[in-house]
């Protein structure tokens, strides 16, 4: 069975689909907002380098042109269609011509997608908001307590692995104080391989992360004698 990752709207891009195409993962995007196109087309990939195009009137196999390929439809059934105006299909001298690339399927792909599958999954969301309010619960008045953009940047990246470190952690095991301790035994490992420095307060962003993995693995009895042992 294929992975499925659902994202919201803004996340598709074409880099992003050839990478879900290169690893097998079905992308499924929902909350899609803005403009819509009149005129639906649906593009299926039938072999290698082959596509079959779907309008709401035909249904035609694809032929290479270039470095694209173009869907030759009817030019007869298309001046009857009564989307025939607003049809993005090019008009030429016997048939309607659609180029499209690739990139075009693998985008048309996923749009799609949401369709095929089950109706109870298609309103599945990334938690995103809850993703921001982690990230943000331990600032002040919405302000950072450290100043300059490398300090700045050790916030963020601290306070994302914690937030990491906690979903797979809960989602890998139900013995939080184990959990704990294999997570303080990282934090050494790290302290003495790195040498932190009091100066870049390196062992306090460790600590933090620590107290964050806590808080977010509600795990309290375990934190204070460990944070004592550790820390």
């Amino acid at each position: 069975m294929r992975q499925e990752l659902h994202t919201d709207g803004a996340y598709g891009n074409p880099a992003n689909d050839l990478k879900f195409e290169e690893e097998g993962i079905i992308h499924v995007q929902t909350a899609v907002r803005g403009r819509q196109c009149e005129v639906s087309f649906e593009i299926k990939q039938t072999a290698t380098e082959r596509y079959r195009v779907n309008c709401p009137q035909q249904s035609v196999e694809s032929q290479p042109s270039g470095e694209r390929y173009k869907a030759l439809f009817n030019k007869t059934i298309c001046q009857s269609c009564q989307l025939d105006g607003k049809c993005p299909a090019v008009e030429r001298k016997s048939n309607r011509v659609y180029y499209f690339a690739y990139e075009d399927y693998l985008r048309n792909k996923r749009i799609r997608s949401i369709l095929d599958i089950p109706k109870e999954r298609r309103k599945i969301r990334p938690n995103v908001e809850a993703t921001v309010h982690e990230f943000s619960c331990r600032l002040t008045n919405g302000k950072l307590r450290v100043r300059g953009a490398f300090k700045a940047k050790l916030f963020a990246y601290s306070t994302a692995i914690a937030i990491n470190f906690g979903r797979i952690f809960r989602y890998k095991s139900q013995k939080p104080a184990l959990i704990i301790v294999s997570f303080l035994n990282f934090v050494q490992i790290v302290k003495e391989r790195l040498n932190f420095s009091e100066e870049l307060k390196f062992y306090y962003i460790l600590k933090n992360i620590f107290l964050i993995f806590c808080q977010k693995m509600k795990t309290y009895q375990f934190s204070t004698p460990l944070e004592k042992y550790c820390f």
